[in-house]
């Protein structure tokens, strides 16, 4: 079985977390129009492949207030691009809000910022992993942290219902 976590942004992440131990991640597919970074459903589509047995797990995504109405826009596209492909791939899977994931995945988290502790559960839980956007990056990256700790939250929800 394969566990996939989904970060839906723009410059998010699909982690997925390989039988054996082992990961994988993925750059959420997208291609320049008009000047301006917009998803690739296409890609996405072959990201998920549906010949992977494999339990999804994505972040929900809602406006925020305060929240310009062309990034809550592309907040929520992608979110309903990700969910369209996983429901028509007929892939199981759990819609869950960020605080639910965390609530568990940061149980004993180190930092102040959620980001933080992202970052700093996942150099615990899966040491020597690089959290890093490009080798030349210096900072890590935490989408890619929250998609592989979704991952591993959706080892945990499976495992509690005994699939």
């Amino acid at each position: 079985m394969i566990y996939t976590g989904i970060d839906p942004g723009l410059s998010g992440y699909v982690a997925k977390l390989l039988p054996g131990g082992a990961f994988a991640f993925y750059e959420c597919p997208t291609v320049m129009w008009r000047g301006k970074k917009r998803f690739d459903p296409a890609g996405m589509a072959r990201v998920m492949r549906a010949d992977e047995k494999q339990f999804v797990v994505i972040e929900k995504q809602w406006s925020r207030p305060g929240e310009g109405a062309v990034n809550a826009c592309t907040i929520c596209q992608g979110f309903g691009l990700w969910v369209g492909i996983i429901v028509a791939l007929k892939l199981p899977h759990a819609v869950v809000p960020p605080t639910r994931w965390q609530k568990t995945m940061h149980a004993r988290a180190e930092g102040k910022t959620v980001k933080e502790k992202s970052i700093s559960v996942v150099g615990k839980l899966f040491p020597g992993v690089s959290l890093l956007r490009t080798p030349r990056c210096r900072k890590p990256c935490h989408d890619k942290a929250d998609a592989l700790l979704m991952a591993d939250y959706a080892r945990r929800l499976c495992l509690t219902k005994g699939q």
